[in-house]
């Protein structure tokens, strides 16, 4: 391994690519259908309406709107977050399978970016793509097999169960001018869970699929004091330290566009999420030794 390319050399990490892929193909070829499959039968037991035996039906008037998917999409990223990203660097997990992982033809950098790549990027993109494509499919063929059925049945139309389609624009609003912000910050909270689990993987090794969780809660409590401290701050005159008297919309920066804490929490996510990878890379590279 030359000076020039010691620490990445693109030949060299397609090589790595091809054996990761090689090595892990039946996983990685199980994991786009095994999730879709479990997401469409949580929702499909979740959506309203249910066809009894002997013709029988019963719907709930509740529908099941765009904001009713949110707890779904939530745990889905934890469960699949640390069932994909918490076993990142799977050659790490026992004697064996470190010492060849480390004998492999290739730098620390290119394993982590491999590492990083697989795992957290491409979790971070096809991890929402996937829900919301799921999502869809699930609720256009539940739907369409309940009007089937109840006008093959002859009932009423009105037993037809309400079910809309999710969207992400819940999250990121309608205006125009926070789009960006409101965008930037979803995707940064987004992304530091999903750090805060990878960097797991390389301490807790194969507790991570325990302690990731626990760690995920721990950023609740962090998120929780930051709050309690900047309420206090903003407001002196609280009686209870541990109250939280805090106006997310308000104070406003830059042309009173963007809240304070949207954007503080904003920039903490950035900072965080960038040196728990830094954090990773270092945590691997001492296997080296």
């Amino acid at each position: 391994m030359t000076t020039q390319n010691e620490f990445f050399s693109l030949s060299r990490f397609w090589n790595l690519l091809k054996y990761d892929f090689n090595s892990n193909k039946l996983h990685y070829i199980a994991t786009l259908p095994v999730a879709m499959l479990g997401i469409a039968t949580v929702l499909w037991i979740a959506f309203p309406g249910e066809i009894k035996m002997g013709h029988g039906y019963s719907v709930t008037s509740v529908p099941f709107k765009s904001n009713s998917y949110n707890i779904f999409l939530f745990l889905g990223a934890v469960i699949y977050g640390i069932a994909i990203v918490g076993n990142s660097f799977p050659g790490l997990k026992n004697e064996k399978k470190t010492l060849i992982h480390l004998l492999l033809p290739s730098s620390n950098l290119e394993k982590f970016l491999l590492q990083w790549g697989v795992r957290v990027f491409l979790f971070l993109v096809l991890y929402p793509i996937l829900f919301k494509f799921t999502a869809d499919i699930t609720s256009e063929i539940y739907l369409a097999i309940h009007k089937y059925y109840l006008s093959s049945n002859n009932l009423k139309p009105s037993l037809f169960p309400q079910i809309e389609k999710f969207s992400f624009k819940q999250f990121i609003g309608n205006n125009p001018k926070t789009f960006t912000l409101n965008s930037s910050f979803v995707v940064a909270m987004y992304t530091l869970t999903v750090s805060i689990v990878f960097f797991g993987g390389t301490i807790f090794k194969r507790w991570n699929i325990l302690l990731g969780p626990l760690s995920i809660m721990g950023l609740i409590l962090i998120v929780f004091i930051y709050l309690v401290i900047l309420s206090n701050i903003l407001n002196p005159t609280q009686r209870g330290f541990w109250d939280i008297n805090l106006n997310i919309n308000a104070p406003k920066l830059f042309n009173d566009l963007i809240p304070l804490t949207m954007f503080t929490t904003l920039i903490f996510g950035i900072l965080f999420s960038v040196v728990l990878w830094v954090a990773t890379y270092f945590r691997f590279k001492e296997k080296e030794v």
